[in-house]
């Protein structure tokens, strides 16, 4: 992205803008088109909502297959024990 010559944001009143307002449109127009790109990009609280509960999913069913692992790996080792 270029830097902007001018910045209307930094005067300190709105009717002395630091640039022409065709050059300030423009940048206002330049952000409105980044905001609108973002949208898809960024994230919205539903969206972190939604994700906590799948990992809290994801967190309870990995705990779940870690204590089957477990009790499979004690199992086979007392096999192995007894088979000497």
């Amino acid at each position: 992205m270029m830097p902007w010559r001018c910045s209307p944001l930094r005067s300190k009143s709105w009717k002395r803008p630091l640039c022409p307002p065709a050059q300030a449109r423009a940048i206002v127009q330049a952000i409105e088109i980044e905001i609108a790109r973002a949208k898809d990009t960024l994230a919205t609280r539903q969206d972190m909502l939604i994700l906590r509960h799948e990992m809290a999913e994801l967190r309870t069913e990995l705990r779940q297959e870690m204590s089957e692992l477990r009790t499979e790996l004690r199992q086979e080792m007392g096999e192995l024990r007894t088979a000497r």
